[in-house]
């Protein structure tokens, strides 16, 4: 999956979900698999409070290629 959605080795991974449960299953996987992986334990219900942060849609972005 990770290598599905472009991520090559020593690329960081950021983890997010809506409460960090999710998050927290997929940082361990990408730790396990070597990536340098980090958790965002605001998750999205934090982010998107903040209009100035970005957001990007991957679905969106591949659409465009």
């Amino acid at each position: 999956m990770f290598t599905d959605a472009g991520v090559k080795t020593g690329d960081r991974v950021v983890t997010y979900c809506f409460i960090g449960q999710q998050a927290s299953a997929l940082y361990t996987v990408a730790r396990y698999l070597g990536y340098d992986a980090r958790l965002y334990d605001g998750s999205m219900d934090e982010w998107t409070k903040h209009p100035e942060l970005p957001i990007e849609n991957p679905y969106k972005k591949a659409q465009r290629q």
